[in-house]
């Protein structure tokens, strides 16, 4: 690897986005996010990000304590703010977690978000940048 290369490791339970990564060149790891992080080892990721992917996570807490645990400099996180109509229309448990604290952030903030292709709402969501250094 030269400098300035990142080597990537996708998490995810559906297949085809862990081929969509491996393609690209990504480490896969095929399991829900919650048994994917804790046997990671403790720093063993420069950058963590989790972009529109936690809303899957039951126990967003833990998942957030894990993803803090293996970033060694910075985390940058996306957290959909769910609204009634889209929990009642997609198709897996999704849960909000839009409005949970967020230890050590130094950017928090709405942006518009994204429009779910499959039921059409359009979501805000938070970012969060979390520097570890």
């Amino acid at each position: 690897m030269h400098e300035g290369e990142f080597e990537y490791t996708g998490i995810d339970i559906a297949e085809n986005m862990l081929q969509y990564a491996s393609e690209r060149g990504y480490k896969t790891i095929h399991s829900p996010t919650e048994e994917a992080l804790p046997p990671l080892e403790d720093r063993s990721y420069d950058f963590v990000f989790a972009l529109s992917s936690l809303l899957f996570v039951e126990d967003i807490q833990t998942a957030l304590a894990h993803i803090n645990r293996i970033a060694r400099q910075a985390v940058l996180l996306s957290l959909d703010d769910l609204t009634k109509d889209y929990i009642d229309n997609f198709t897996v448990t999704v849960y909000n977690h839009s409005k949970v604290f967020i230890t050590g952030a130094k950017d928090d903030y709405f942006i518009r978000g994204w429009t779910s292709p499959t039921t059409g709402i359009t979501l805000k969501t938070r970012m969060i940048y979390i520097p570890k250094n």
